[in-house]
């Protein structure tokens, strides 16, 4: 009679294909989830610095009779820097003069080396007060 306690040679290798072959699913899952998570946490930085400039402009008392351009560099961790960057934010002015005052239009976009990141268009109107 034989002896069946145990597991055969052929049992042990199959379930070791079987377990890598879902170890390998997985990681390429988690490699995946990573990736996700560190576009979308660039998308968020850059909304926050794209809304951050647009609120600030809202909130400047002086305020440009001329339309411009600003351009700012940041690096791979959203610190500014003066040259070499993963990330740029371009904010561009557009003034309108009116009978009333000045009408503002603001596009800040932001993108790294691949792609566009976000695109934020707004207006604001700034009413001129008479001084008496």
């Amino acid at each position: 009679m034989k002896n069946s306690k145990g597991f055969t040679l052929i049992e042990i290798i199959i379930s070791i294909a079987i377990f890598s072959i879902i170890s390998v699913v997985l990681l390429q899952l988690f490699i995946v989830a990573e990736n996700v998570n560190l576009e979308s946490k660039s998308k968020e930085l850059a909304l926050f610095y794209g809304t951050s400039f647009i609120e600030e402009f809202k909130a400047s008392r002086d305020l440009p009779e001329s339309s411009y351009q600003e351009i700012h560099h940041y690096d791979e961790d959203w610190q500014r820097v003066d040259h070499q960057s993963v990330y740029i934010l371009s904010a561009e002015v557009e003034v309108e003069e009116v009978k009333t005052g000045h009408y503002y239009k603001l596009k800040v976009s932001a993108f790294d080396e691949n792609d566009i990141l976000i695109l934020l268009n707004t207006e604001h109107y700034v009413q001129e007060v008479a001084n008496e």
